[in-house]
């Protein structure tokens, strides 16, 4: 769900991640370079966000291959969306 600028991003209450249980945490998919445990440990005590991200692969535990394909396939879906986006809005064009 996308809403405006002038808009809060999610709704006024406290997540689980804060003893709440009116609103699950953001979940937000990252690549392999966003992989930190204390990263990940900040943005959900914080920001009530979840980082979803693959394991590298020498990295442990490891994450099932379901969930790697899952993943996979759901980063791939957004670079899609974010590009027609791109493409249709023109926010990626230079004026020179």
């Amino acid at each position: 769900m996308r809403v405006g600028a002038s808009q809060p991003d999610r709704p006024r209450g406290r997540g689980r991640a804060t003893g709440g249980t009116d609103a699950a945490p953001l979940l937000v998919l990252a690549d392999k370079g966003s992989i930190s445990r204390p990263l990940a440990q900040e943005l959900l005590c914080q920001h009530d966000t979840r980082l979803l991200s693959v394991p590298r692969r020498n990295q442990t535990p490891q994450a099932s291959a379901d969930y790697c394909y899952l993943q996979t396939h759901l980063r791939q879906v957004v670079e899609v969306v974010n590009s027609q986006w791109a493409l249709h809005f023109h926010v990626e064009t230079s004026r020179d």
